[in-house]
């Protein structure tokens, strides 16, 4: 499931728009690895902060969009693996999945 709650919307003068707001995930689902595995629950909060150009062209009646920037910044970050050795196993990857989520959004 993914939520984007009431984001703000504001004009960047002389580059588009800027959409900026708290993105949450939950990603359940199995996992294995080698002779382990279970079920794993990814809960995370994050904050967005995106800007996209906006171009018009008046006089073909064209606008045009781009990627500007975005900003990824973790709120929060659980990991459940319905097993209390695994999930302290977990915490200690939380840094390496911080940083492969960022890579995804």
């Amino acid at each position: 499931d993914m939520e984007l709650p009431k984001p703000e919307l504001s004009i960047v003068p002389s580059k588009g728009y800027r959409l900026n707001s708290e993105l949450t995930m939950v990603i359940d689902g199995d996992w294995s690895f080698g002779f382990l595995g279970g079920d794993l629950t990814v809960n995370t909060k994050l904050n967005l902060d995106t800007v996209a150009g906006v171009d018009a062209d008046m006089k073909n009646g064209i606008f045009r969009t781009a990627a500007g920037s975005c900003d990824v910044d973790f709120v929060s970050l659980e990991i459940d693996m319905k097993n209390e050795f695994l999930n302290n196993i977990a915490k200690g990857m939380v840094e390496d999945v911080k940083e492969r989520i960022a890579g995804i959004v």
